[in-house]
């Protein structure tokens, strides 16, 4: 697969993404690294989580923010931890957690995370 990692030296641009927790991002261009985070609501005693697709520049500023979107509609609870890419394939999959309970992988392409934007 082709990714790399934010430099160490610097935090990783998703981590100050607008009010959303922690996300993985992947460098897609010089300067433009694709991310997602995500995002809670609790509300009637039930966690809601959702996720962001996000695009960031070299200094971490937000570009871009997708609309929120959900991986298992059905459920609560989905906590996405990691994403890789294989930019040349156009291939994405995430990483995540459903109802505390179970881990599962998604499949998308790279091309359609950055339509969201």
């Amino acid at each position: 697969m082709i990714a790399r990692r934010a430099p160490p030296q610097r935090p990783a641009p998703a981590a100050r993404a607008a009010r959303l927790d922690d996300g993985s991002v992947i460098e897609i261009a010089p300067g433009r690294w694709l991310g997602r985070a995500h995002g809670v609501h609790v509300g009637n005693a039930r966690k809601h989580y959702w996720h962001q697709t996000t695009l960031h520049d070299d200094d971490g500023n937000l570009l871009a923010l997708s609309t929120p979107y959900k991986l298992v509609p059905e459920v609560g609870i989905e906590f996405a931890a990691g994403l890789a890419c294989d930019l040349d394939r156009d291939r994405a999959v995430i990483s995540f957690g459903v109802e505390d309970d179970s881990a599962w992988l998604g499949e998308t392409t790279v091309s359609g995370l950055i339509e969201t934007l």
